[in-house]
């Protein structure tokens, strides 16, 4: 399932590198909405999530509808585009029935803080996007 705080269909059309984003990946669906929960009441709004291997399936499914799980998907592409064992690592967590959790952040205490709550709820492999660079959070 994807979830977003608004309708960012125009905002995130593939043609944009969203700059300012964390990815992280967490066991499981709960995980992942308590974390987006805590972080709609930390006052972020860009958030989405993809979960388990229903989510999978979809994304590869040939029906290309835009959906927000193929919006969420296509951005994460995106961020993915230059490595595609980390693309593929990103749908085998999904097949394993981990889900995915973007949020924007736009730096340094908004990172922090978005870091912190992710973290709290288990993420694991916490990517930051900046503007030049791609910085692996992970411990």
């Amino acid at each position: 399932m994807a979830r977003t705080g608004r309708d960012d269909s125009q905002l995130h059309d593939g043609l944009h590198y969203p700059v300012g984003h964390l990815i992280g990946v967490l066991r499981d669906g709960d995980d992942a909405e308590q974390a987006a929960q805590d972080l709609y009441s930390a006052g972020y709004i860009d958030i989405e999530v993809l979960e388990g291997p229903a989510a999978r399936q979809e994304l590869e499914s040939e029906e290309r509808a835009v959906n927000p799980l193929t919006r969420a998907w296509e951005r994460l592409s995106i961020y993915l585009s230059d490595d595609t064992d980390d693309r593929q690592a990103a749908l085998d967590a999904l097949s394993h029935g981990h889900a995915i959790v973007m949020v924007y952040a736009s730096g340094g205490a908004q990172e922090e803080q978005a870091e912190g709550i992710l973290r709290a709820h288990g993420a694991r492999e916490v990517r930051y996007f900046g503007r030049w660079s791609v910085t692996d959070l992970s411990r």
